[in-house]
């Protein structure tokens, strides 16, 4: 069985590339203040910028995890503030 994209006999994928997947997207932004000039350029294709949504979106879903264990923990029960413990008699 040959991988998905090759034909019998050849070496090289035959996949084909979308043109519009090639095409880079452009961005540029400046900053000025008293003491400050900034420049930025950014060139990105539209994979590129799907894998960086993809990215940001597992660190949104990450972030929001950990706060809402935080919220969890915060809201239990600590074992010192039990009836009858010794450390709460104090």
């Amino acid at each position: 069985m040959r991988p998905i994209g090759v034909r019998a006999g050849a070496s090289e994928p035959t996949l084909k590339r979308l043109p519009v997947m090639e095409e880079l997207q452009r961005a540029y932004a400046s900053i000025e203040t008293s003491r400050l000039r900034a420049r930025a350029a950014v060139e990105v294709t539209p994979t590129g910028l799907l894998a960086i949504g993809g990215m940001v979106a597992a660190v949104l879903a990450g972030s929001a995890a950990i706060v809402l264990a935080a919220r969890h923990s915060a809201a239990a029960p600590r074992l010192s503030d039990r009836r009858g413990s010794t450390r709460s008699r104090r």
